[in-house]
Formats: C-alpha cells, sequence, structure tokens
C-alpha cells in the first residue's frame, strides 16, 4: 500500500517571528548548517534490551513523535509557490537500511502515533528484501531522512546533497553507542535549513530526545 501524504496546511510567513531571517537565508546557495552532539540514551537501551525491541525502530519512533511537536522541523517549501510554505501535522521517516554485503538501500517508515504498530510495520519494512532501492523520496516533501553510521562514535558529519535549491528535508545521522560511567550515549547529527531552522531548534529536538530516551 503506498504511503498517503501527511496533511498540511499553509504557513504564514508574514507575521512570523522568523520572517526576517527566513529571507535572509532562503537564495543561499548552501543553507543547511549542521549540529552534533551525544545524545543520552540509557533508559531507551535498557528498556529495549528487556523488551527485546530493536532498538533503532524504539529510536525512529519516538524521535518522529517530537519532530511533529517541532513546527521547525515540519516546515517545507511550497514546491507551487516559492513565497509560501507548507506545516506539515507530522512527517514519515526515510532511512538507510545496511544490506549483508555490506551495502544499503532506502526504506520508508511511515508515521504512526502507536508506538506497537509502528514497530510492526518497521520490522516489516526492515525485512523487505528489495524495498525502495536507492530512491530515496526525495519528491516528497512530508519526510525526514535519517542515517546510521553504527561502526563508529562519530564527533563530526557532513552530509551528500543533490539539487539544493528545493532541499528543504531536516537530516538525522546516528552513530555507535558509548558508555560514559552507568549512562550510555549515542553520537547524533542534525542538519537542517537555516531558512526553516535554528540552533534553538535544534537544541530543543535533543532535548525532546532525551526526555523519552535517556531515562
Amino acid at each position: 500500500m503506498a504511503l498517503k501524504e501527511a496533511p498540511y496546511e499553509d504557513f504564514q510567513i508574514e507575521g512570523w517571528d522568523r520572517a526576517e531571517i527566513f529571507r535572509f537565508f532562503r537564495p543561499y546557495e548552501d543553507p543547511f548548517f549542521q549540529v552534533t552532539a551525544p545524545l543520552r540514551i540509557t533508559g531507551a537501551k535498557k528498556r529495549c534490551a528487556e523488551r527485546g525491541d530493536s532498538f533503532f525502530l524504539h529510536y525512529l519512533y519516538h524521535s518522529l513523535q517530537v519532530i511533529k511537536q517541532e513546527t521547525a522541523f515540519c516546515l517545507r517549501f511550497d514546491p507551487t509557490r516559492t513565497d509560501q510554505l507548507r506545516r506539515y501535522h507530522y512527517v514519515h521517516a526515510g532511512c538507510t537500511i545496511a544490506l549483508e554485503d555490506g551495502n544499503f538501500r532506502f526504506g520508508v517508515f511511515g508515521f504512526d502515533a502507536d508506538e506497537q504498530t509502528f514497530l510492526e510495520q518497521g520490522k516489516a519494512q526492515l525485512a523487505a528484501p528489495a524495498g525502495q532501492g536507492l530512491s530515496p523520496n526525495d519528491a516528497r516533501s512530508d519526510m525526514v531522512f535519517y542515517s546510521v553510521l553504527p561502526w563508529l562514535s562519530f564527533t563530526g558529519f557532513k552530509n551528500a546533497h543533490n539539487h539544493i535549491s528545493m532541499d528543504h528535508f531536516p537530516r538525522l545521522v546516528t552513530g555507535k553507542p558509548f558508555q560514559q560511567g552507568a549512562d550510555w550515549f549515542m553520537p547524533l547529527s542534525v542538519e537542517v535549513h537555516h531558512a526553516l531552522a535554528d540552533g534553538r531548534h535544534v537544541a530543543a529536538l535533543f532535548s525532546g530526545l532525551e526526555a523519552r530516551l535517556g531515562d
């Protein structure tokens, strides 16, 4: 079954407290900025181990729930009107999935408010033998792109871009978890379009994720 487009409404730029910032960064040749920091995941790691759940899917579910609440991560350019934005009610996840031969493909994990439903659908997506190949669904706007670098506890990351003038997708990349004392952490790189989000919005995302995954 094809994934339905997430509902959205027009977002009014006039009167927005970031209207001037939006217009300043919108024409930039490279308007993205990226922040990498450790994310505390102690509670989520313990819960997943006790339940036998996939930590990856657990993290993906909770990150989509946090993003739903953060307007900056749900804003997209209207493809038909350059001076208009859309505010999606929620977004879906497009994510790299590792293959046994060491390569990867892209998969789509549809948003669902119910965690158990999301986990079951996510397991089916991970088990799909072919999936979508290398089509990341960048023609649709209701997406956030995810990737995983499970071999390294990295401290910095840079994404590849194509057609950057109409690229408005937030990108979240996670690395290999590591332990410090009694706590577990995971590197998280967050990239956003500066016309749509600022550092305070990235910090709010980290804070919302730690509230769900840290304890």
